[in-house]
């Protein structure tokens, strides 16, 4: 199947799963062709923005088929090897669960979602407590039938995956992103000093309050007014949430004074509010002396009737005097903010903003939607954000960057408590969804660029060129500017059939909201009712992406040299995770388009050498590095190349002895494995072709004393492509899992203090996926013989050590399937022999005779069984 053919036929198939039919504004966006004049982005002649509430992607969209949701490859690294889906608070485990509005109140009340608790959270990118900072209902989530009118956007037009809310925290500082670029300037009470803004504490609307109480740095809607670049915010007042935070700035405070006879009156008093065509008459024209451009950003433009919100924007849609750039502001139960209004109805205020831009088709032809959401409440997403270094109580980093990040951190006190600077980044936040509409992103597409907020600056950057300098050097770097979600050149050669199914039903959704609104939301199930969720299989069209990204080992003489190399258009994060070392903070390594950056890692084992680094990219790039002083002599090189979709893999062996070495695919392909004997000083290079997987690859590389690389992305060529396949496949919940309790013999269990091991040493049996292979390297532990099948224990012994509290290592490889652990002596028995204590970051459970080890919980996911396997096929457990 060509590759044209392959993307139509997912197109095809994305239509037509779950939906089959469309809804009538989506079938008309899609039937109107787009305006092509010039082919690139100055045929957009208006940008439409429109702001929705607190929503994280794997809340969303977590479930959806092709995108990088719950059934992402590449989940962060646990000691035990867990799924970091698997998360903890102080009384259970809490794994991600289903809101099932028949249960109960699936629309979910608010989570703390400030900057504090979000932090807390991220935890500078280690991602383990999240139900303890946001309660155990952040990790629920909804489906794709649930959400039916945002899927179907999202299967005609174009996905963000890789969009994140611009700050971990509230709705104003994130909002304030999306006007003005920055959270930090000046304001009025700062006389000149920079301030911040990371929370909401009242400046986001006018409140009688005080002129004090304002900031005063430019926002862009002002840059645009002096560039001649039309604009204008919509909304209904009193009741635009307080989700515009134009209403904190000085400049829009004193135009509301001047036309109001100086009267900063609450919002609330809708009734003193000047008429929509008094100021549309009178204060937006500059030839009137009354002229206050800046009333269009704060003031009452839209009568708000609950049946038609977008009057005034219907009209402008409608008559071809839309501006060139517009946002909507909603009232509050169109925003789909938990507790505040569902989806649904949120799904009713989008299709009127549909419905008012193609009711003139011409309008419609020229035109960009895009639909995001400020933050994401305190709803789980799994992706860690790619952040600037987080800082390390000796003054340093971890980690290091190539472009300025001097004002991407909380180093400047907060403006509205005056609470001083904590220091920690300021971004980005998790993800968010981010939907691209226009006739220019059709096709179901998914785009995996990194983008936040800024991003949406960044495109009217481009489009209508008028720079926003409040965009720190680093967002500016990293952060997208959009333009890889369109297809201006050919927008019209993608005429997907569609379909259509009955329109939003405003009444059936109101009805919705009071009905779930009256019951108790929806709890978590019991901690053995849990499983993991399961994501669509399959891919998706994707949008070509500016990465091209390496990260090359050298051994030094105390551990391993990385060198993160950037070949793309586009700066790149890498995060790099110490598998040895889980409790420190991971480093993070900003790299700008066509730079690279080298840093050091001292081996966790002074005498062996061993080390074991995990790496992380955008969009699945990925890069595993482990291995001791004895792999020092295999060197692996690659080179990538775009125009053949082609990866050489280079080995050299540069020690004094013979190096057996093996390459096996991962992912993606069904041959291999690839044995290779390297005499001494000799080298070898094995070609592979990806154009079959359309780009993506995943490899590893395996030699003597105990190396192992694992190299797994996507190959850019500056064209469409699809998804990673691999995401969403069906997986067993867990490869293995760690018994809850250790076993003296077989079949004797130890339960109790006084029971005694007699001279033998523990054994912690081991549960297997289907059809697995077992291996052991290192440490305390011996091992029953292998293989160990579906349904069977292995048995671990635990050699005594010589004293006590003396840590080991060890790694555990189950199929694909490879864990690390720390052990050690906490104990002696009665008997002389030792209780194995197993570490969990960092922590490590009590002796054996007090109350038996604690469950460590479900290894991790195994994707895939040994084609030799001696085990027979069978289903995986539903849970462990």
């Amino acid at each position: 199947m060509s590759t044209l053919d392959r993307r139509d036929f997912l197109r095809a198939g994305l239509y037509g799963a779950g939906l089959g039919l469309l809804p009538p504004s989506i079938a008309r966006a899609l039937s109107i062709p787009a305006k092509v004049v010039n082919r690139d982005i100055t045929d957009v002649q208006h940008v439409v923005i429109l702001m929705q509430e607190n929503r994280s992607f794997d809340h969303y969209f977590g479930l959806l088929q092709g995108v990088r949701g719950f059934g992402d490859r590449f989940m962060l690294p646990r000691y035990n090897g867990e799924s970091m889906l698997v998360q903890r608070n102080a009384s259970r485990t809490v794994l991600p669960y289903y809101l099932d509005s028949r249960e109960g109140n699936g629309l979910v009340v608010g989570t703390p979602h400030s900057w504090g608790d979000a932090h807390d959270a991220w935890d500078h990118g280690r991602m383990t407590h999240w139900p303890v900072a946001k309660n155990d209902v952040s990790m629920g989530y909804l489906k794709p039938e649930d959400l039916d009118y945002h899927t179907a956007l999202a299967n005609s037009f174009t996905l963000c995956d890789h969009y994140h809310c611009a700050l971990p925290g509230g709705t104003n500082s994130n909002r304030i992103h999306l006007w003005t670029g920055t959270n930090r300037g000046t304001t009025a009470r700062s006389e000149g000093a920079e301030m911040c803004v990371v929370n909401n504490d009242g400046w986001d609307t006018l409140n009688g309050t005080p002129l004090e109480n304002s900031l005063t740095w430019t926002t862009y809607p002002e840059r645009l007014q002096a560039a001649g670049v039309s604009w204008k915010v919509y909304q209904f007042l009193p009741d635009n949430f307080t989700d515009n935070p134009l209403s904190g700035f000085k400049a829009y405070r004193d135009a509301y004074g001047r036309i109001n006879n100086g009267n900063l009156a609450s919002y609330s008093d809708a009734a003193t509010l000047p008429p929509v065509d008094y100021v549309e008459a009178l204060h937006d024209n500059p030839d009137s002396p009354l002229y206050e451009p800046l009333y269009k950003g704060i003031g009452k433009t839209e009568p708000g009737y609950l049946v038609d919100p977008l009057i005034n924007f219907r009209l402008a849609a409608l008559t071809g005097t839309l501006p060139q750039v517009s946002w909507l502001v909603p009232p509050k139960n169109f925003t789909e903010h938990p507790g505040g209004g569902p989806p649904s109805l949120g799904a009713c205020y989008i299709s009127q903003v549909l419905d008012a831009l193609t009711a003139n088709p011409d309008t419609w032809a020229k035109t960009v939607f895009l639909i995001n959401y400020d933050e994401n409440d305190g709803n789980f997403d799994h992706l860690p954000p790619p952040c600037p270094p987080s800082p390390l109580p000796d003054g340093g980093y971890a980690g290091k960057s190539t472009v300025d990040t001097s004002r991407d951190y909380m180093n400047v006190p907060n403006a509205t408590n005056l609470e001083p600077g904590d220091g920690q980044p300021y971004g980005p936040g998790p993800r968010v969804p981010m939907l691209v509409i226009s006739p220019f992103s059709r096709g179901g597409y998914v785009n995996s660029q990194v983008h936040d907020h800024t991003s949406v600056i960044r495109f009217l950057e481009q489009r209508f060129g008028v720079m926003e300098p409040n965009i720190s050097p680093w967002r500016r770097a990293v952060m997208g500017d959009l333009s890889s979600a369109f297809d201006f050149a050919n927008p019209n050669d993608d005429r997907s059939f569609v379909r259509e199914l009955p329109s939003t039903n405003l009444l059936g959704a109101v009805l919705q909201y009071a009905q779930q609104s009256s019951q108790a939301y929806v709890e978590p199930p019991a901690e053995d009712a849990q499983s993991l969720p399961v994501q669509a299989p399959g891919s998706r069209p994707a949008r070509a992406l500016p990465y091209r990204l390496e990260v090359r080992a050298q051994a030094a003489a105390d551990g391993l040299e990385l060198q993160f190399e950037n070949h793309g258009e586009a700066g790149a994060v890498f995060q790099v995770y110490d598998r040895y070392r889980l409790s420190d903070i991971p480093r993070r390594y900003t790299v700008e388009a066509g730079k690279t950056l080298a840093d050091h890692w001292t081996a966790f084992d002074a005498t062996t050498g061993l080390y074991d680094l995990w790496v992380l990219g955008a969009n699945g790039f990925h890069r595993l590095f482990r291995g001791s002083a004895d792999s020092a002599a295999v060197e692996i090189h690659t080179q990538f190349e775009p125009a053949t979709r082609t990866l050489r893999l280079s080995l050299r062996n540069s020690g004094s002895t013979p190096a057996d070495c093996v390459i096996t695919a991962a992912a993606h392909r069904n041959d291999g494995p690839w044995p290779l004997r390297l005499a001494p000083g000799a080298s070898e290079e094995k070609i592979f072709e990806l154009d079959a997987s359309e780009g993506w690859y995943d490899f590893t590389v395996r030699g003597p004393g105990g190396l192992l690389r694992r190299l797994a992305g996507h190959l850019e060529n500056g064209s469409a492509s699809t998804s990673d396949p691999e995401m969403g496949a069906p997986q067993a919940v867990a490869a293995f899992s760690f018994a809850d309790r250790l076993e003296a013999l077989p079949g004797e269990a130890v339960e109790s203090a006084q029971a005694v091991l007699g001279g033998y040493s523990g054994y912690l049996p081991i549960q297997a996926g289907p059809g697995t292979e077992f291996s052991l390297d290192g440490g305390p532990w011996v091992a029953d013989a292998p293989p160990v099948c579906a349904g069977q224990s292995l048995r671990l012994r635990h050699r005594a050590a010589s004293t006590l509290a003396t840590e080991a290592l060890s790694r555990i490889r189950v199929g694909a399937l490879d864990v690390g652990f720390r052990s050690k002596t906490v104990a002696q028995l009665p008997s002389p022999d030792p209780a194995p204590g197993l570490g969990h970051e960092g922590r490590y459970g009590g002796a054996l005779g007090e109350a038996a080890l604690a469950a460590l919980g479900a290894a991790a996911l195994a994707r895939r069984a040994l084609d030799e396997s001696p085990c027979e096929e069978t289903a995986p457990p539903a849970n462990h």
